[in-house]
């Protein structure tokens, strides 16, 4: 005897799972934000792109120093 229960038995379940779904995917798209960003949880600014193009040796001292140079002119 499936009467109207199962119709509001269904709509139950959707109120419950539908939020805890919607709660899912938004704490997924903020891990996936956060992910490459700085420690303050802001985007890397262009000094610190600098120096870590520095660090892997894409960039001399010379040409680090004058990029960062231009930047404070800018």
């Amino acid at each position: 005897m499936m009467h109207n229960w199962s119709f509001w038995g269904m709509s139950m379940m959707w109120l419950i799972w539908l939020p805890l779904i919607a709660l899912f995917v938004w704490f997924v798209v903020q891990t996936i934000r956060k992910t490459g960003t700085t420690e303050t949880g802001g985007k890397p600014n262009p000094q610190e792109i600098l120096k870590a193009r520095f660090a892997r040796g894409e960039l001399s001292a010379e040409e680090l120093e004058e990029n960062l140079q231009t930047l404070h002119r800018h």
